[in-house]
């Protein structure tokens, strides 16, 4: 991926993945089925930083 390329958000991969799914593309289904579990543990990530206090 080019850096300059804005990163898909959840709405945009899952529809890919519907779409792909639909067209019979399990080998781009599997691919971005963990595009979407990437996303997912990384929001995930981010969201129990918020939570846990700072020790700094």
């Amino acid at each position: 991926m080019s850096g300059g390329s804005e990163r898909m958000n959840h709405d945009e991969v899952y529809s890919q993945l519907v779409s792909a799914n639909n067209a019979g593309d399990f080998a781009e289904v599997t691919r971005l089925s963990v595009v979407l579990q990437a996303l997912y543990a990384e929001q995930a990530k981010s969201l129990r930083t918020l939570d846990e206090p700072s020790d700094d």
